[in-house]
């Protein structure tokens, strides 16, 4: 994953980020059990993109494949949902 590519996924997390507080209160704040575990997943993935972007600066080729191949994973099974 190049930087740029890590930037619009970065991008992609903020705009869905931006729109839970309407989606939140079209469902009267009774967000289901699904939705919680799905954004939970959109933050993991967050936060492994971060942590992708710091191997790559580190040039640590270990990390950045296994932070590759997690964001990866978590990018397949957010398509599923």
């Amino acid at each position: 994953m190049t930087e740029r590519e890590i930037k619009i996924e970065l991008k992609k997390i903020y705009r869905e980020m931006k729109s839970w507080p309407s989606i939140n209160a079209s469902l009267g704040y009774a967000i289901p059990e699904d939705e919680v575990r799905r954004r939970e997943l959109v933050l993991i993935g967050q936060k492994e993109l971060y942590k992708l972007e710091d191997a790559r600066k580190s040039k640590d080729k270990p990390a950045k494949d296994m932070h590759e191949a997690i964001c990866d994973l978590i990018k397949n099974t957010l398509k599923l949902c």
